[in-house]
């Protein structure tokens, strides 16, 4: 049961995976705010739509998913399930009542960001979801610096369906003009866009790419200015992510380190960076700054650096020594996908 798209909740095929391959059937319930029908394999799906802008005030927002409140809470009475799968702090919140009152150590609560928890209110709302569930997952161990003091399960948010079809990088050393610096996901952080866009505008060395949802906004920024190297691509099926990935030679990950979440969170495209093998940008000051360096492919941006920011991304691509970058990958990925195997038999253990 999710508030966010299908194409938004990559790591719930850690969970999917492992009910088809034990002919365990379950059902979906989301909201589809893009109005379009996303292939998945549950026995039945209850897709709500709906529509919400970004401009919107909060209290029109909420009015729209008080709306899927009740559609979803109709849809759990008529099929009295066994258990749920909770994505996310915001639809947890939603479902409060229903989860502690009906489903107490009936439901998983799959933390994905910050909540806003300093916020009391929402801290002990948090407390209360997280003490009442069977487990709880989270996608980064920072998140324990805000979370109330519980148990918590860490997963690596590894698409195995995206990354098996990611190409590795083999031209790394090798002479590339321009050098693709490529964002993909849902396109929100304009201010940190821009600030990058206009840090590297007509540098030929470089090919900004931003590719998902919201990036129309940065190519009628792009046009206004005449940058031309610019290069957006909107909406994008799930099936056609590896493709991208696999075209990048550096994944843009720089969202700033100004609020708890941002400091906090991995980033997808981490992964997605460590797959195909090449290195990310990464904002000062946060734990993706941390776990990029100990994978080895960390280029970190600060402030500073945007003064002068296409001689300095320049500078630290030329030099990385891939040999050394994929080693530190490699490692990596090992504790990654062990950790997430863990998970798949606690998971097993569980359930039976």
């Amino acid at each position: 049961m999710s508030s966010v798209n299908l194409k938004h909740m990559s790591l719930i095929t850690l969970y999917t995976q492992y009910l088809n391959s034990n002919n365990i059937p379950y059902d979906i319930i989301y909201v589809d705010k893009y109005n379009e029908m996303e292939t998945n394999t549950a026995r039945k799906t209850y897709r709500f739509q709906m529509t919400v802008e970004r401009d919107w005030p909060i209290w029109k927002k909420l009015r729209e998913y008080y709306k899927f409140k009740l559609y979803a809470e109709k849809v759990l009475k008529e099929n009295k399930y066994d258990f749920i799968i909770v994505w996310n702090s915001f639809t947890a919140l939603i479902f409060f009542n229903t989860l502690i009152l009906k489903y107490k150590g009936k439901y998983s609560f799959n933390i994905r960001d910050y909540a806003k928890e300093k916020n009391r209110i929402i801290y002990n709302m948090i407390k209360k979801l997280t003490s009442n569930s069977a487990f709880n997952t989270i996608s980064s161990e920072k998140f324990k610096s805000f979370l109330p003091k519980e148990k918590y399960i860490t997963l690596h948010s590894v698409n195995k369906q995206i990354t098996k079809n990611i190409i590795k990088n083999e031209t790394l050393n090798e002479k590339i003009n321009p050098i693709k610096i490529t964002f993909i996901g849902y396109v929100r952080f304009f201010n940190q866009d821009i600030k990058m866009i206009e840090a590297l505008k007509n540098d030929s060395r470089f090919l900004l790419q931003y590719i998902g949802e919201g990036s129309q906004v940065l190519k009628e920024f792009a046009e206004k200015n005449k940058i031309n190297n610019v290069e957006t691509y909107g909406r994008f099926n799930v099936e056609e992510t590896s493709d991208f990935i696999s075209n990048a030679d550096i994944i843009n990950n720089v969202y700033g380190a100004n609020t708890p979440g941002l400091k906090s969170a991995i980033s997808i495209k981490f992964y997605y960076s460590l797959y195909r093998e090449i290195p990310i940008i990464v904002s000062s000051g946060t734990y993706m700054e941390e776990v990029a360096k100990e994978a080895g492919n960390s280029i970190s941006v600060s402030d500073e650096n945007f003064r002068n920011l296409g001689d300095y991304l320049y500078k630290e691509y030329i030099k990385i020594n891939q040999i050394e970058m994929k080693n530190k990958i490699y490692n990596y990925l090992e504790k990654v996908e062990k950790n997430n195997k863990r998970f798949n038999e606690f998971l097993e253990e569980f359930l039976n």
